[in-house]
């Protein structure tokens, strides 16, 4: 489940919200702040939580701006989201 998730959040971020914004001709800055937007207002916590979501969104969205595919932000938020699972399963 958490796989389909993390493809599924990074193919509406990446491949559509992305794609659409740079078709209407969008700015890619003024769309990597949207998407980064849309990734702190949606995964966004208290704490320092925003901090690295903001840092993420940022990873995420420049990554599929730079090589239009989505693999690698797909890997990165994959990881993102099972390591500490791991780690609080194994504390």
């Amino acid at each position: 489940m958490a796989r389909t998730s993390v493809v599924c959040e990074e193919a509406l971020v990446g491949g559509a919200l992305i794609t659409q914004l740079e078709q209407l001709g969008w700015n890619p800055a003024f769309a990597l702040v949207l998407s980064v937007a849309f990734c702190t207002r949606d995964q966004g916590s208290v704490g320092l939580g925003p901090l690295f979501t903001i840092g993420f969104g940022y990873f995420a969205t420049r990554s599929f701006q730079k090589d239009r595919s989505p693999k690698r932000a797909v890997g990165a938020h994959f990881l993102a989201n099972a390591v500490p699972m791991t780690i609080s399963i194994l504390a």
